[in-house]
């Protein structure tokens, strides 16, 4: 959905200035800022350290990415380690 709303919002903005309608690229941008405000309670934000090995995301958006419930735990949050690399 973000990845559409996205695509949209940079079709309205990759046209010749004197054909572009702000009132779409302005509707299209608040889309995207309101759906990453729903979104704000689904994403975690971390910090690896060299000895960390990132979790394997399952697609990514402007350096968001989608990782598996199986990489989460909710008593200590993202799985860090070799075990989540193996596929």
């Amino acid at each position: 959905m973000l990845i559409n709303l996205d695509q949209k919002f940079k079709k309205y903005c990759d046209v010749p200035k004197k054909e572009k309608d702000f009132k779409k690229i302005m509707s299209a941008k608040f889309a995207v800022e309101e759906h990453l405000k729903s979104m704000s309670n689904q994403i975690v934000q971390i910090r690896l350290k060299k000895s960390d090995v990132a979790p394997t995301s399952r697609g990514s958006y402007n350096d968001l990415y989608l990782i598996g419930m199986e990489d989460y735990d909710s008593e200590v949050g993202i799985r860090l380690n070799f075990i989540n690399q193996i596929l």
